[in-house]
């Protein structure tokens, strides 16, 4: 399972390569959407990849403490070609009788590491943008309007890609995002907001802007926070 950023993700590729045999089933969860493809391309043929995505709003309170905080907190892995793969399976199961809520699936699995993107990616914009954490953002109306936005630049690049997400995730996720806890934020804010020299606004801010221009899709909201 690799847990690093999007950053280190060749670096760590690297470091692990020898232990990756033939039958090795490796299965990513950094954000974005490109992780698998990333990490076939790093692997040249080596082991076997599984698409994956974590939501969690955690963060390190001290080496060996981890802290989630809210409800939000599962795991999905799986295969956008369907195959039932026993081992990814059998990890599933592990999974979640260690407390992990955690599910395995097949095509489906896309749609839900697209929809996944929309609200780390969205939060994110939103969040760097204002310069503040969640609980800024839910009392203010233009804020809020601002977020919104993002999803919605978000959901048409995953419309344009083929990507069948819900018709109501904008919705939704407005609707979670009223329920975080008001200091919550994202990692990839909390990163920038402290000053750390390596981030994954690249890979998922910046990512986000490539895609649009790969598909050809107006993101005004997303442009606006990549500028600034």
């Amino acid at each position: 399972i690799i847990c690093c950023k999007t950053y280190s993700l060749e670096n760590v590729v690297e470091a692990y390569r020898d232990i990756i045999g033939e039958n090795t089933l490796v299965v990513p969860l950094q954000n974005g959407v490109t992780a698998a493809d990333e990490t076939k391309r790093l692997l040249e043929g080596r082991g076997y990849v599984a698409d994956g995505y974590i939501y969690c709003f955690s963060n390190i309170e001290k080496p060996g403490i981890i802290i989630n905080s809210g409800d939000l907190l599962k795991i999905g892995i799986g295969f956008f070609d369907g195959r039932k793969d026993e081992k990814a399976q059998k990890l599933v199961e592990i999974l979640n009788e260690g407390g992990l809520p955690s599910v395995y699936g097949g095509p489906e699995v896309k749609a839900a590491l697209w929809e996944k993107y929309i609200m780390m990616c969205g939060n994110s914009c939103a969040f760097i943008y204002y310069d503040c954490a969640t609980g800024e953002i839910q009392k203010d109306p233009e804020k809020l309007e601002f977020l919104r936005g993002i999803y919605c630049d978000i959901k048409r690049i995953a419309d344009k890609a083929g990507i069948k997400v819900r018709e109501d995730i904008v919705d939704n996720y407005m609707d979670v995002f009223m329920k975080n806890p008001p200091g919550s934020m994202s990692s990839l804010y909390r990163d920038i907001s402290t000053g750390k020299p390596d981030t994954e606004y690249d890979a998922i801010i910046g990512g986000g802007i490539r895609l649009a221009e790969k598909y050809g899709v107006d993101v005004p909201y997303m442009m606006k926070v990549y500028k600034k």
